[in-house]
């Protein structure tokens, strides 16, 4: 199967029911197997895999929110960038709702109970989720080298129109990758599934020797591409080059080659020519925020990777059958596909810690409590949010504000011998404002 797709949930029949030399068994040795089956797939809850998940579906599901909150409240934070940061969030929240819950559901039992709907939906819903995962960093690593490589053509072009367009092509090409999993995901029974075997006797006979207790009927979520036409392990490769490598390499070249850039090219502007202006401020500032912006998505993009990587590699290992699924190998699965559900909770918090604008957007909203409560006191004057925080990072404008008044006094105050120069400061700042409107926005 895809290695960004199923757990270990496939049932395996026993080796003593393929029997292909002898069709035929004892109803006494028929009934031990299947209900020594049924017991290893009903065995110990992992209460220790149920304790991890909790913690993360509530930070995933809570950060998530703001997350999204955040960029549709406050309209200086809709920003390509943060379109994206948005979509990458709506992926999170898909596995947070849905696949989470269902993984914590196979801790406790792997014997499947909730119908064949959403056997199908938790192993497509979770591929598409996680491809569309990548596909979103993928494009915000091109997005940002365009624009350090040629920001000003590139912004005209990649607006925030085309942005929704490209992340409507993203969640199209993730609901077809892993389209054949809905046909090829199914509920099977081991009990039901003995058309080739025969039985000495049968179940509640009433001759005194056949009398059996028939064992209990249960399903398990699986897969069969048989009936499609296609090898499991060259559909779970495919996948994996799909949604894993090929997105990867992207990646690594795209932030090589941005780093390269941004350590090669002098700030924007020219600033020695014109040292101390405020021209040469906003260009220092543009390629400094720029290298922010870069790292924090270059930690998301590595977060994701090496979250998933060990369940992509061991699963792309059982696929193609140089490991063989186990009971231990099912463990050691089910804890790799946490660390990878852990993501979905990592990502908000990376914006929120690393970012200054959500941090800020983030505790305006958290302290609107207490500015509630602050205003309903009749000796204290009505203040704003921010200073009800007590911090300034509330403050949303506090930084912008101050750089305009500083850059205003420093053209107010300029002598008229050197008008030709601030002349020129005041027009390379409105073409540096152009260009770093995406980065401001999502600092």
């Amino acid at each position: 199967m895809a290695a960004t797709a199923l757990a270990a949930t496939s049932a395996v029949i026993p080796p003593k029911l393929d029997n292909s030399e002898n069709n035929s068994l004892d109803m006494a040795e028929m009934t031990e197997i299947l209900r020594g089956f049924y017991e290893d797939f009903n065995s110990e809850t992992n209460y220790l895999l149920i304790g991890l998940y909790v913690p993360v579906i509530i930070l995933a599901m809570t950060a998530n929110i703001l997350v999204i909150i955040v960029v549709f409240k406050y309209q200086y934070m809709r920003s390509v960038t943060n379109y994206f940061v948005v979509n990458l969030s709506v992926a999170d929240l898909l596995v947070t709702i849905i696949c989470m819950p269902m993984a914590v559901s196979q801790a406790v039992s792997i014997i499947w109970v909730y119908g064949e709907l959403m056997c199908k939906l938790f192993f497509y819903l979770q591929g598409v989720a996680v491809a569309a995962s990548v596909f979103t960093i993928t494009a915000m690593s091109i997005d940002r080298y365009l624009a350090i490589r040629s920001p000003i053509a590139f912004r005209r072009v990649f607006n925030r129109k085309s942005t929704i367009i490209v992340i409507a092509g993203l969640w199209i090409v993730a609901l077809s990758i892993f389209a054949p999993v809905l046909r090829a995901v199914t509920l099977q029974s081991p009990i039901m599934d003995l058309d080739n075997i025969t039985l000495a006797g049968q179940w509640g006979s009433d001759e005194p020797g056949l009398q059996m207790p028939k064992p209990p009927t249960f399903y398990v979520c699986s897969e069969d591409f048989k009936p499609l036409g296609i090898r499991a392990h060259i559909f779970g490769t495919a996948c994996f080059v799909l949604v894993y490598a090929v997105p990867g390499f992207i990646v690594i070249m795209a932030y090589s080659m941005m780093g390269r850039t941004l350590c090669a090219r002098k700030p924007p502007f020219d600033c020695d020519s014109i040292e101390g202006s405020a021209s040469s401020q906003q260009g220092f500032r543009l390629v400094r925020e720029r290298r922010r912006v870069a790292w924090i998505l270059l930690l998301l993009a590595v977060l994701f990777a090496l979250c998933w990587l060990p369940y992509n590699v061991l699963r792309l290992l059982v696929d193609l059958g140089v490991v063989r699924e186990g009971r231990i190998i099912s463990d050691v699965l089910s804890y790799c596909l946490f660390l990878g559900h852990a993501n979905s909770a990592l990502n908000p918090v990376v914006y929120c810690f690393m970012t200054r604008n959500f941090r800020r957007s983030v505790a305006e909203i958290l302290c609107r409590g207490n500015y509630g409560l602050a205003r309903r006191k009749p000796h204290r004057k009505a203040i704003s949010p921010a200073k009800e925080c007590n911090d300034e990072d509330c403050n949303v404008l506090v930084t912008s504000k101050k750089s305009h008044r500083h850059s205003h006094s420093s053209r107010s105050s300029s002598s008229s011998s050197h008008s030709r120069i601030h002349r020129g400061s005041y027009d390379a700042g409105k073409q540096s404002s152009l260009i770093s409107n995406d980065e401001q926005r999502f600092m």
